[in-house]
């Protein structure tokens, strides 16, 4: 089965392996860096939580998860 979810910190090196092999036309959201994409995932769970500073937009990051391997 899938599942669409919250990206959670877990994910980062999985997400950053898709955001690196796909071309920029499917992850242009992406950053290819560690220190930017751990800072979406942070910003997005802020986000969930409703802590995002007011002079911050509020943005969402999902990740469709195989919940048979768990690979994202």
């Amino acid at each position: 089965m899938w599942l669409v979810r919250p990206a959670q910190p877990d994910d980062l090196e999985q997400i950053l392996e898709i955001a690196g092999t796909q071309s920029a036309r499917l992850s242009s959201t992406l950053p290819k860096h560690s220190e930017a994409l751990a800072s979406k995932i942070e910003h997005s769970l802020a986000s969930f939580a409703g802590t995002v500073p007011a002079s911050e937009a509020p943005r969402f990051l999902f990740v469709l998860e195989d919940t048979n391997t768990g690979q994202v």
